[in-house]
This record gives C-alpha cells, sequence and structure tokens, in this order.
C-alpha cells in the first residue's frame, strides 16, 4: 500500500479520515504539519475524503511549503488498508460525535492524537490510548504528533490499547457500520444498473 502512494519504507505516515468541512479543522492540521518540517523523521499525511475545503485546503498546503508531505486521497474504498499502512490517526475537529473513524483507527491498533471535543473525549484515555489537546492550537497538536513521533514504542502501545478498548467496548458497532456500508454500496449498484 505504501509503495502504491509513493510512500517511502522509512516515512511514518499520518493519517486523517473525514470529510473535508470546516468543522474538521483542517486548516489547523496543515498549520501543525508546517511545525513539523524539521521534524528528523520524516513522515506523510495522508487526508482521507473529500468535501468542499478540497480546493482551498490544497491552495494551503502550497501556501505552506508542504505539498510534498500531504496526499490528498479524496474518498477511498479501501480505508482499512490505508489504517494498516499508517503509524499516527489525527484528528483536527472542532466539535465531533462519536467518531467511527477514530474508532476505526482504533481497531486498526493506531495512537490517536485528537482534539478535545464531543465525542472524543469519550473514547480516548490520555497516555493510555492516544493524546487529546486543545481544538484550534496548530502547536499544541504538532507537539503531540511529535511525541509519537519520537516515541515508536510508545505510539505502538498506545494503539494496542486502543484496539483492546474497541474490542470491548464498540466492536458491534463497527460491525454494524460494515454491514451498513455493504447494504449501501448493493444499493448504489442496484440503482446503476437500472439507469
Amino acid at each position: 500500500m505504501r509503495r502504491e502512494l509513493g510512500v517511502f519504507e522509512e516515512e511514518r505516515v499520518l493519517i486523517n479520515v473525514s470529510s473535508l468541512a470546516p468543522i474538521k479543522g483542517h486548516h489547523y492540521l496543515l498549520r501543525a504539519c508546517r511545525l513539523l518540517l524539521d521534524h528528523p523523521v520524516r513522515w506523510r499525511l495522508l487526508l482521507v475524503g473529500d468535501g468542499p475545503l478540497r480546493s482551498e485546503l490544497e491552495r494551503v498546503t502550497r501556501s505552506l511549503g508542504i505539498t510534498d508531505r500531504v496526499l490528498f486521497l479524496g474518498q477511498r474504498r479501501d480505508v482499512p488498508d490505508l489504517l494498516r499502512a499508517s503509524d499516527v490517526f489525527v484528528m483536527s475537529s472542532l466539535s465531533e460525535g462519536v467518531s467511527m473513524a477514530i474508532l476505526e483507527a482504533m481497531a486498526a491498533a493506531l495512537p490517536i492524537v485528537a482534539t478535545r471535543v464531543g465525542g472524543n473525549v469519550d473514547l480516548i484515555a490520555p497516555g493510555h490510548t492516544g493524546m487529546l489537546v486543545e481544538p484550534r492550537n496548530e502547536s499544541a497538536l504538532a507537539g503531540a504528533i511529535r511525541h509519537l513521533l519520537d516515541a515508536p514504542q510508545e505510539a505502538a502501545l498506545l494503539g494496542c490499547n486502543a484496539r483492546h478498548y474497541v474490542r470491548q467496548h464498540h466492536e458491534a458497532r463497527l460491525i454494524a457500520r460494515q454491514y451498513e456500508d455493504y447494504y449501501r454500496e448493493l444499493l448504489q449498484r442496484k440503482q446503476r444498473a437500472r439507469r
């Protein structure tokens, strides 16, 4: 998967899965990434999803000088594979319910860096399954990501703890989501066949 994306084996992969909409706080995430350019560990950010801000976020990425570090992947059907190919899940939302994206990242044993908003607070135990930072704070976001890049063993432990938490508390929800996605895809195929 990394080779297909043009990501080198020695690079650490940060991933965000969400719609490219104002409430998701991507501007802060991109500015946090700008603060990480001096980090000795080479990294890439995968932005998975689409939405009304895509063109603007691509422009911001160019203006920050991080186009070689950020990949806009759009809507993907292989999100589980992308999560498995990643090292850290980052969610920069300004508001959030119970995030299926975070639950899926936890199930993939990824350490989480997320903003301290809404359902994120219920899902993430700081220092146990991930790290929480204040919203709208690119310095704090960059600091948390930097910490996990600097401490890969701690990051791996957080990811293992996250997977254990999901299996204990949210596995039924994830299975229901998979069935929902499957039936939605079947309906879309049937509608296309009728046209």
